[in-house]
């Protein structure tokens, strides 16, 4: 009996050392980690990068925001049939082609009703209304899905009535429009992560669409030419998929203070004994936050670099192979927005595009014919810029009463103006196509 007490107190003398060594290792991994993070957050800062909640939300928000909302409820008020919306989808896709007699009846009548609240959302509509802290924080603004949502309302309207103006030869219409397009798109150009970017990309993209819909319609004037080249110069900023995912790492470790206990919430809310208690807890969040901040200065690196340096694949073993193993909550939750990434550059692509098949409109104007080549048309009114994908000149040629313009697309080869299918904007084998036959 004597030897079991002596062998039970033996060995739980060993389990209080093991318990103590442990909270000694948990409380040097908490301030090894938790100085790391610290020591991070403060370079970003250092270098003007956002990182705090102040950052996010940014001042002048609420005030801004309370008039955006309530423009935004007023134009989601308005009611389309499923007609009129399926009339207006058709007339933006109707490339090449006439939309019918009763797709531009239907489309005009649901314009009509659309009318003034979309003119007051357009007027309330700035980049200080919209921040990303709408999206993750709702205390800022609690009708932020509303308002998001009735930006791409607004913008898909937009674009329907300009490609019904230019249709009529209302060029003059159609380009109001499509800077207005441009200015909605522009809203979400401060504050904003991956969600605004993106939403900001689908209007940056029907606003080239409503450009390319006034080309085979109609011809734009010198003044008009110069004005949307001017939109489409500033609709996107050089590195939009860089700054989105700044204002991502600012969001996480947010979020990381918010939900898991970082400094902010540990001073107000524990005791002494609280917090030795929850050592290992903090330790482990603070290593995953520090391989979490350390993952994203990898991924912002790797954006300042050329996408025919990286390819659309280099993220995920730049990103995520280099965290520990370990660091599960990290490699996990970890995002790596590839396919994004790509997008955003197709999007890029397509700006670049739209401009060179202005210039190469305004030299057919000009000189009855279109070019033999881009750097014939290449004029002071719309700079020709090269193919973001490859960096260098598009490829163009004559063809029948147009011209075909390609770019190497996202497997950076040459495929001779191959396009990709509807369903596979991505597939390797393909180019991005722009067809103009007038």
């Amino acid at each position: 009996m004597k030897r079991i007490k002596r062998v039970l107190v033996v060995l739980i003398k060993a389990a209080i050392v093991l318990l103590v060594v442990f909270y000694v290792v948990a409380g040097a991994a908490t301030l090894w980690f938790g100085r790391q993070v610290e020591t991070e957050v403060r370079a970003i800062a250092a270098r003007g990068e956002p990182i705090t909640l102040a950052d996010i939300v940014g001042e002048g928000h609420s005030r801004g925001a309370q008039t955006f909302e309530a423009a935004a409820r007023k134009l989601r008020a308005v009611k389309l049939s499923e007609q009129e919306n399926t009339a207006m989808m058709r007339i933006r896709s109707s490339h090449n082609g006439s939309p019918s007699a009763l797709d531009v009846a239907v489309a005009h009548s649901a314009l009509n009703k659309l009318g003034p609240a979309l003119s007051d959302f357009t007027a309330a509509a700035s980049p200080e209304a919209l921040s990303v802290g709408n999206y993750f924080f709702p205390g800022q603004g609690d009708d932020h899905l509303l308002a998001f949502s009735a930006l791409g309302y607004a913008v898909r309207a937009l674009s329907t009535r300009a490609v019904l103006r230019s249709r009529v030869g209302d060029t003059a219409g159609a380009t109001d429009d499509i800077i207005a397009i441009a200015r909605l798109s522009k809203t979400l150009s401060k504050r904003q992560a991956m969600i605004g970017l993106l939403g900001r990309l689908a209007g940056v993209n029907l606003c080239c669409a409503a450009i390319q819909h006034g080309l085979e319609a109609a011809d734009f004037s010198d003044e008009q030419t110069a004005k949307l080249c001017q939109t489409l110069d500033q609709i996107l900023s050089p590195n939009p998929m860089r700054q989105a995912v700044m204002y991502e790492r600012a969001v996480s470790h947010v979020l990381f203070e918010q939900d898991f206990g970082l400094p902010a919430r540990d001073k107000r809310r524990e005791g002494a004994l609280g917090k030795v208690w929850a050592l290992p807890y903090r330790a482990v969040m603070y290593a995953n936050e520090a391989a979490i901040l350390d993952a994203y200065a990898r991924y912002i690196e790797l954006l300042g670099r050329s996408y025919r340096e990286t390819g659309d694949r280099a993220a995920e073993k730049v990103v995520i192979d280099p965290i520990p193993r370990w660091a599960t909550l990290a490699r996990t939750t970890m995002p790596v927005f590839t396919r994004a990434r790509t997008a955003v550059i197709r999007g890029q692509t397509n700006v670049e595009a739209t401009k060179t098949m202005l210039a190469v409109e305004r030299y057919k104007t000009e000189k009855g014919i279109y070019p033999e080549n881009l750097s014939m048309a290449q004029s002071s009114r719309c700079r020709i810029g090269n193919d973001p994908f490859s960096g260098k000149p598009f490829k163009f040629r004559r063809q029948g009463r147009g011209y075909i313009l390609y770019s190497v697309g996202s497997d950076l080869v040459v495929n001779g103006g191959k396009p990709a299918p509807e369903n596979d904007q991505f597939g390797k084998g393909t180019d991005m196509v722009w067809t103009v036959q007038r």
